[in-house]
């Protein structure tokens, strides 16, 4: 049987996104096993760059040229929307965000849902969360779930003597809630309350792969406090090198978080996540062998999600894809 081609289309931006990269990674998973895969870009040569990747790279003009309709496949983010359908051919669509698979639609009425299109041929998602929220919303639609893998080489193992004093975070994610707890925390530290102006903030934004891999590295917390994720992948990549998490008790990151591995706070209770941060900076250098346990339940949750796992779950999935085509 002859594989069809498969196209991820791809924004031409270098804005670091997970989503993107992961899009990258199965292409990378499919060319070695023999599947014949491009990032679909829309300038000519374009490739993204803020990570090390030799990833097979097509632009729209020269699409034509290799493209069959009557066999290939198009790979589609969410976050298009109804856009979905504005592509030539059999469709797939990779929904790594379920939340802005709806957003991104709006509140007006929708003549067709994509997902419910003949054209499309499968939905691939990213956690459990995301296949269960949207099985409820198309009963009906063919969804497969991969896993992401985390490269324990780029982001490696610390425990906690070897950690500083950093607390880090997406500033981009819930940035209400995220600047609730910084400042209550600062304020705190300045009427002498906490140890917190002993600590370092870094925020992680814009930076290149290797960068990110140095600050979880070097943070003793990293905090996250979304739960519109479609997976989360971040507080994996923390949690593999050894960072301390503070984040919500909600969502598809309970998949690996839980109270032996981190620090789980009511969603919206912002006041709680503050109280769980300075209870680590309170102990920390004293009480080392309480963090160091939970530093190790972390790496042990975030081992789970290997590149062998997420190699397997892109080729399985797309192997029944095709057969059932």
């Amino acid at each position: 049987m002859i594989k069809p081609k498969i196209f991820y289309f791809c924004y031409d931006h270098q804005r670091p996104s997970g989503g993107q990269k992961q899009m990258y990674r199965h292409i990378d998973i499919l060319n070695k096993q023999g599947y014949q895969a491009f990032a679909l870009h829309a300038q000519k040569g374009y490739r993204l760059n803020w990570f090390e990747n030799e990833t097979e790279v097509i632009c729209f003009d020269d699409l034509g040229k290799i493209y069959d309709p009557r066999k290939d496949l198009i790979v589609l983010p969410e976050d298009l929307g109804e856009k979905i359908l504005s592509f030539p051919g059999k469709k797939v669509i990779f929904n790594q965000g379920a939340y802005l698979g709806f957003y991104c639609m709006g509140l007006k009425s929708v003549r067709t849902y994509p997902y419910l299109h003949p054209d499309i041929r499968a939905v691939i998602v990213v956690s459990d969360h995301n296949r269960d929220y949207l099985s409820f919303a198309y009963p009906e639609v063919k969804i497969y779930r991969v896993y992401n893998g985390i490269d324990p080489e780029k982001f490696r193992y610390r425990p906690i003597e070897a950690k500083k004093t950093i607390i880090s975070c997406l500033p981009s994610k819930n940035p209400v809630d995220l600047s609730q707890a910084y400042h209550i925390l600062m304020s705190r530290a300045h009427q002498g309350v906490n140890n917190i102006g002993n600590y370092d903030w870094a925020f992680i934004e814009n930076m290149p792969e290797q960068e990110v891999a140095r600050v979880l590295g070097d943070s003793l917390i990293f905090v996250f406090l979304s739960t519109e994720e479609g997976f989360g992948k971040m507080p994996l990549e923390a949690m593999l090198s050894g960072g301390l998490v503070a984040a919500y008790n909600g969502g598809p990151l309970l998949e690996y978080l839980n109270r032996e591995n981190s620090f789980l706070s009511p969603k919206g209770d912002v006041l709680d996540v503050v109280m769980n941060i300075e209870k680590i900076t309170e102990v920390f250098n004293r009480e080392n062998n309480f963090l160091n346990q939970v530093s190790q339940n972390a790496l042990n949750a975030a081992s789970r999600y290997s590149l062998e796992r997420e190699e397997e779950s892109v080729l399985k999935t797309w192997e029944e894809i095709i057969e059932s085509d």
